[in-house]
């Protein structure tokens, strides 16, 4: 369903983006999106994304310094599932052209260096990165961010205090002691 335009007007509402939640509890579907050709993947590392270049990421800033040029967000496709054994991931949506877009968390281990993507991006601030966006790449990666961010934050139930578990493609938090779910 297409935005109207005040909500395309506010920053970091993904545009462009349908959140398609009919597929989230299609774990099947999911997977098979997650692995096709036409696959968009946003890619993070303790909530900083990945963007184009190999110059090294932004020093952190003193408040009120004018930030340094952003660079574009490296989207990837299903070959980002190699680039790491464990990591988190979440469903976004579908693109207007109907391409599925996902977001991957990756550990705070993982090496740029060591990996098949070396020389092709770098972990960027957020606020940095922030400048170079579009309405899209802003909205997906605002989403990303916010549910990663979640996840980071509330793995157990604040209900009865037992470990949850990620389900509905990122969307929703389960406990299997009480029942609760948390979104």
């Amino acid at each position: 369903m297409p935005l109207s335009k005040a909500a395309a007007d506010i920053p970091l509402v993904p545009a462009g983006l349908d959140r398609a939640a009919h597929h989230r509890r299609d774990p099947a579907w999911l997977d098979a999106a997650f692995g096709s050709d036409n696959v968009r993947i946003l890619v993070m590392r303790e909530g900083l994304p990945l963007v184009e270049g190999s110059a090294p990421a932004s020093a952190p800033q003193q408040i009120g310094a004018q930030l340094a040029p952003g660079r574009p967000l490296l989207w990837l496709g299903p070959q980002a599932a190699m680039l790491s054994q464990k990591f988190l991931r979440v469903f976004l949506g579908e693109t207007a052209k109907g391409s599925p877009a996902f977001a991957i968390e990756l550990p705070s281990s993982f090496s740029l260096d060591s990996s098949p993507i070396a020389g092709l991006g770098v972990f960027e601030d957020f606020r940095v990165a922030a400048a170079a966006m579009d309405a899209f790449d802003g909205g997906a990666a605002a989403t990303a961010r916010c549910l990663f961010e979640w996840h980071r934050r509330h793995g157990f139930c604040a209900n009865c205090g037992a470990r949850t578990r990620i389900e509905e493609a990122g969307w929703k938090r389960k406990c299997d002691d009480c029942g609760a779910e948390h979104f």
